[in-house]
This record gives structure tokens, C-alpha cells and sequence, in this order.
């Protein structure tokens, strides 16, 4: 006599498939965190080969490269002094030139170096000089495999955090941009290539006076200088802090809300580097971003709750990134660190000179303050 097979029964079904689900919701936040951490040691390596490039360039050159060469898109205009810093004296020309330019050849990218041509500019920007860029402009700055405007539309991946996946380009090209502020050029339809990582400037001197660092700066604020500035040389007996105790590349988003996102090769308006917090100025604190109630990495509102967005930064030359709770920074010395949002900063609205937190002590080269524990993680 046959026997009749028993099927499972809806019931048994339904409980095997809400088992599999449980399981399911229970591994995917530990296979999202795992690959987060993947992406978070990507980017520390991305830093680190930053850091060994701009050792070997100091071996080299006895220097550190400038965050910038001329900066013709921010600042005073040729030949009008402001009491504050220098202009840039007659006869000199517009480069707006990103320091990691002079870089390539140390990041494995002699290729795309050996194609740029240094006697032209690399951004078209001249919102404060007027016609005085080397060469004209970067389309007719023409090096070996084209002009210099082909060379900033590249995308060396090197440049980009793998947890960030903001556009990699900017909305901004000849269509759009007549001034101009941010494209390359208003003579080339091919749109700039963004950058997660920049060099520590101070951002508020840079965007007004951008020719200060050799300048005002040194005479006034040398102690509070950071380890580079438009035109600036510093060497590593200027870092008397110590290079691990001062933030040389700080990490970045590609999008931000008041601004544009930085570019790797060159620059334009308040395209001039980043900052965790600028105890010479404030920026970027409460005085400048209320709303943000004081913090300054990974602020993500302008001035209103709506503009929200995670990935997206409030304003120019802040730091910040998709890293959960905070954001990566390389140190002078050519390790990674990871800095927890919530780090002290000292920034007050009323006198941003008043108290320096963590965040203001690293920013600076020889303001005499070390830290063993400065709130984050790295090697």
C-alpha cells in the first residue's frame, strides 16, 4: 500500500520564511558594517599615500608644496593693497593651482603630470583679477596631450573616498557659468573633477586674503598658521608642535550646500582648502553657522533645518564625511587619524581667540599645545 507524502503546511511555511527574514535583518547591518570599515581603511590608505608624497616632495624641495600657486579667484586684486596682506605684485600672473598638482609625480601619477602645462593656469576663475591669467586660459594652456583644461576634468581615483558617492564632478561648465566662479573654464564644456581630501588651510584668510601666509600671517599670527596656505613653504622645523600634533589633509565631502565641492587640480571661489575649526577667525562656529549649534565636522545645515542632508556639507571649506561620526585627517607626519564629530573644537561666538579646543590646537603649527588622546583613532 502507497503511502501519501505530507507537504509542509502554510503555516510551517510562513514560520521558515519569517525565520530566514530574522536572520537576514540580523546579519545585514554586521555585512554593511564590515564593508563600511573596508571603505574607512580605503580612504586611510588614500591619506597615507598622500602623506608619503608630501615627504618625499620635501626631501626633494626642501618644502612642503603651497595649498595653492596665485589664487586669482578670491582676495585682493593686483596692485590693491587691503593693511591685511599683500596683492600680488605687478607682472605677476593668475595659476589658481591646487597643490596637488606638484603632487603627482609622487602619487604614482608622473603620467598625468607630465601632460600639464606649468607655464599656464590651471582654472579659469578671475573673479577679483580680471584678465591676467598665465596663458590666457586653461584651454589654451596646451601641454603634451592637450590643454590644461582636459587635465582637471580627470578623475585619478586616488582623490576619492569610496564611502562617499556625491557626484564626482561639478555642476558648473561654460553653459552655466559666465563669470566664472567655479567651472574650469568659460571657454571648455568638460566640468571640473571634485576632491574628498584638501589641504588645512585656514579658509576665511584664504578666501580674503589669500597671499598671507608668507605675510600678514607670519608677522601677526605665526604661531597660529596652519601647515599650508596660498603661495606658503612650510618646512618641518616651522611645525614646532610637532608634525604628529598638526593636521596637514583634512577629509572632505565632494557636495556642499553654500559653495561648491573643491577640485582636485584647481581652483575657484571659496575653492581654497579646509579647516576643522579656525580659532583666528571662528569659521566655521557658531558665529558663522548657529544652527549647527557649535559643531563643526560634519555639519550639514546652512541656516535652515530643511537643508539637512547628510553628505552634504553646510559650506565651503568645511571637514566632514560618510564616515558614521566623524571623519578621517592626516597628520604632518604621515599618519591617519579618524576624528569623532563631537571632538572639542573651543569654538565661541563672541571671541574664537578665547579658548582653543583640540580641534583649533591642530590646525596649528607652533601654537605650543600637544595632544596624547585628541578623540579619535588611526596609525
Amino acid at each position: 500500500m502507497l503511502r501519501s507524502r505530507r507537504g509542509f503546511t502554510l503555516v510551517e511555511l510562513l514560520v521558515v520564511i519569517a525565520i530566514i527574514g530574522i536572520l537576514i535583518a540580523l546579519l545585514l547591518p554586521a555585512v554593511q558594517a564590515a564593508r563600511e570599515a573596508a571603505r574607512r581603511a580605503e580612504c586611510s590608505d588614500n591619506l597615507k599615500q598622500f602623506g608619503l608624497a608630501l615627504h618625499n616632495y620635501h626631501d626633494a624641495n626642501k618644502s612642503f608644496c603651497s595649498a595653492s600657486i596665485n589664487l586669482w579667484a578670491s582676495g585682493n586684486p593686483v596692485g590693491a593693497n587691503s593693511g591685511w596682506a599683500p596683492s600680488y605684485g605687478p607682472g605677476q600672473l593668475g595659476m589658481n593651482l591646487h597643490g596637488f598638482v606638484l603632487l603627482l609625480p609622487y602619487l604614482e601619477q608622473q603620467a598625468i603630470y607630465m601632460q600639464y602645462n606649468q607655464l599656464g593656469c590651471a582654472g579659469g576663475s578671475h573673479y577679483r583679477n580680471p584678465n591676467t591669467l598665465a596663458m590666457g586660459d586653461p584651454t589654451t594652456s596646451t601641454g603634451a596631450a592637450g590643454s590644461n583644461a582636459v587635465i582637471m576634468a580627470m578623475q585619478p581615483p586616488i582623490f576619492y573616498c569610496p564611502s562617499d558617492d556625491g557626484v564626482r564632478q561639478t555642476v558648473y561648465n561654460n553653459s552655466n557659468d559666465p563669470t566664472p566662479y567655479y567651472c574650469i573654464s568659460t571657454q571648455s564644456p568638460l566640468y571640473g573633477a571634485r576632491v574628498n581630501y584638501d589641504f588645512a588651510v585656514k579658509p576665511y584668510y584664504e578666501l580674503y586674503w589669500p597671499n598671507s601666509w608668507r605675510t600678514y600671517q607670519l608677522a601677526n599670527y605665526k604661531k597660529y598658521r596652519a601647515m599650508f596656505g596660498t603661495n606658503s613653504n612650510c618646512r618641518i622645523a616651522d611645525i614646532t608642535d610637532g608634525t604628529s600634533n598638526t593636521v596637514a589633509i583634512v577629509e572632505t565631502t565632494r557636495e556642499v550646500y553654500n559653495g561648491n565641492g573643491n577640485a582636485w587640480g584647481y581652483r575657484g571661489w571659496v575653492m581654497v582648502g579646509c579647516s576643522l575649526y579656525d580659532n583666528l577667525s571662528g569659521y566655521p562656529g557658531p558665529a558663522f553657522y548657529p544652527i549647527n549649534a557649535g559643531q563643526t565636522i560634519n555639519a550639514w545645515m546652512y541656516n535652515n533645518v530643511n537643508q539637512y542632508q547628510v553628505g552634504r556639507l553646510a559650506s565651503w571649506g568645511l571637514a566632514g564625511s560618510l564616515h558614521p561620526t566623524g571623519c578621517q585627517v592626516l597628520m604632518g607626519d604621515g599618519s591617519s587619524r579618524f576624528l569623532n564629530e563631537t571632538t572639542d573644537n573651543g569654538a565661541v561666538a563672541a571671541n574664537p581667540r578665547a579658548f582653543f579646543g583640540v580641534q583649533s590646537c591642530l590646525m596649528n603649527i607652533s601654537d605650543g599645545v600637544s595632544f596624547n588622546n585628541m578623540g579619535g583613532t588611526g596609525g
